[in-house]
């Protein structure tokens, strides 16, 4: 940069150091007349390359960075459903900061890492024990809580063969996809090696204990012998159910199974983001909000706002007000953003969305805290507000649900929680008799 004059060193700078930026704000903030700022521009773009960004017609111009060991522009490969894989674009981290995704459909700046590799972070159980095994081999923090948007992409890049989603960081991670190889043997000595963080696995989100194998993420109890363990395996049993209990309503969810061993309980649960012979778009509505909407309220609250924006349908916004009311009558204290799914499909500025299985649906309002037990009483929530038939629908599967774990494998004591809630939760209303 020694030879260039000195408005396109000044240019340079203020490009560095605030990311993106049109050639009005450049004179603006130089005090350069509009020629001279063009000259700058040619000047540093023949120096050192620009990165020239087109939204309609304004321009705006930015320096690219590399992250760590990274090439400058990172691809993002996408493996489809039957298990081939295309370029979906490329991600140029910006000096200054943000992010330059550029695909055939055009190019996006974002603030931070795209909405769409927000679920691939690091992140719950899984991401701690990735961070746990893996930090001073990536160089990072071993906090996860530290890790940057350059950190987490990075991990990404280096360990994201098999990541929620269809979509893979870099070069190395498509070419680990594909000798991917599944894990397969005896689950108590799986949940033990997880527990020791000796093999991190995916980043699947979420704080439970769990490990994934290839197309299944499996859930554990602690080992049997004490009230704690007891518990979880009632709920764990619980979610089993309320995944039957939803799909017999039409609501997808994960196809489960609960495995018993002399140690501990199982729920097994089928990756909805995989195929039998590929992978598939997924996005959880935190990153979909947090992209789109910008409210993180609630289930309904969110879809409603999806809803009247024309990017869900009557059908999928009202599977998501049934499950959500269904819900709290079981006692699900955690239906937080990032346990509501989409799948998505075209362009990462109006992507096209179909509700995903619903998952992690349990009474968590009697799950244990801080390794404790604590008996909790549950009122029922006020729904008369609720549309008719979705109320109706959401009452009929509670009961169909409360009713199931009263004759589960359960503990007498979680029976006597379902029967307190069938106590206090109402029939549905029969539906009327038409007159002949």
């Amino acid at each position: 940069m020694a030879d260039i004059s000195r408005n396109a060193s000044l240019v340079y700078g203020v490009i560095a150091a605030g990311g993106a930026i049109g050639a009005p704000a450049l004179a603006a903030r130089t005090g350069l007349s509009q020629p001279s700022v063009s000259r700058a521009l040619t000047e540093v773009n023949a120096e050192i390359g620009l990165l020239i960004i087109r939204s309609g017609r304004s321009i705006s111009y930015a320096i690219g960075r590399h992250v760590k060991s990274l090439p400058m522009d990172i691809p993002i490969h996408q493996i489809h459903g039957d298990g081939s894989s295309s370029l979906a674009g490329t991600l140029t981290a910006i000096s200054g900061g943000g992010y330059l995704f550029r695909a055939i459909e055009g190019s996006q700046l974002f603030d931070g890492l795209p909405w769409f590799l927000h679920d691939m972070r690091a992140q719950g159980y899984l991401g701690r024990a990735f961070c746990h095994a893996k930090n001073e081999e990536l160089g990072l923090s071993p906090r996860l809580l530290d890790w940057s948007d350059d950190d987490a992409l990075y991990a990404m890049a280096q360990y994201g063969s098999d990541l929620p989603g269809n979509l893979l960081v870099g070069a190395m991670a498509l070419r680990q996809s594909r000798e991917l190889a599944v894990r397969t043997g005896d689950y108590d000595a799986i949940a033990l090696e997880s527990m020791s963080a000796a093999t991190p696995g995916s980043s699947a989100g979420g704080e439970h204990p769990k490990f994934v194998l290839g197309d299944r993420i499996v859930k554990f109890s602690p080992t049997y012998g004490s009230e704690l363990s007891t518990r979880w395996r009632d709920l764990l049993i619980a979610e089993h159910i309320a995944a039957e209990t939803m799909r017999n309503a039409g609501i997808a969810a994960p196809v489960t199974r609960i495995i018993e061993s002399e140690q501990r309980c199982y729920l097994e649960s089928e990756r909805f983001d995989r195929t039998s012979t590929g992978r598939r778009c997924v996005a959880s509505l935190m990153a979909i909000d947090g992209e789109f909407i910008g409210q993180h309220r609630s289930w309904v609250s969110s879809a409603e706002s999806l809803h009247a924006d024309g990017m869900i349908g009557d059908a999928c916004l009202q599977s998501i007000r049934t499950a959500h009311i269904f819900g709290r009558l079981i006692g699900n204290t955690d239906m937080h953003l990032g346990n509501l799914a989409f799948f998505w499909s075209g362009a990462p500025t109006r992507p096209d969305l179909s509700l995903a299985p619903i998952y992690d649906m349990l009474p968590m309002l009697y799950a244990p805290e801080n390794g404790e037990i604590i008996e909790r009483a549950f009122c029922c929530p006020d729904i008369t507000g609720e549309p008719e038939d979705v109320k109706a629908m959401a009452l009929s599967m509670a009961n169909e649900f409360w009713g199931a774990m009263q004759t589960a494998n359960v503990s007498d004591k979680f029976k006597g929680v379902a029967a307190r809630h069938l106590a206090a939760i109402p029939f549905p209303p029969e539906p009327p008799v038409m007159a002949i």
